[in-house]
């Protein structure tokens, strides 16, 4: 094998570990549409349907931000499995009620409404 090549697989074996130390490759194969993931965030601020929460939330989020979204409820369960959220934005939407976070409330650090 050439130096070349060599300096090329190892170059590749280097940023796939550190990729997958950053959680990067879960992050955006877990993306839910129309959102976007950076590191651990969960973004659909202004990305989703008129009221529409996205149908799913990947396991990993620890940031999530629905701002923006005229959200009137969340979907029951739509927190559930989420223990390691630490900051969810709400901020923007039509919520009559603060809503139930569920087990993962005891975990919440920081709330935007």
């Amino acid at each position: 094998m050439s130096a070349a090549a060599q300096l090329r697989a190892l170059l590749l074996l280097l940023l796939s570990g550190v990729a997958l130390v950053c959680g990067d490759p879960e992050s955006s194969a877990a993306c839910p549409a129309p959102c976007a993931c950076v590191g651990t965030l969960l973004d659909c601020g202004r990305r989703l349907a008129k009221g529409a929460a996205p149908p799913r939330l990947p396991a990993w989020v620890t940031q999530l931000d629905l701002s923006h979204n005229k959200l009137r409820a969340l979907p029951g369960g739509l927190l559930a499995g989420l223990q390691h959220l630490s900051e969810i934005k709400l901020n923007n939407n039509e919520f009559e009620t603060i809503p139930d976070f569920g087990s993962c409330s005891g975990n919440i650090s920081a709330l935007i409404l």
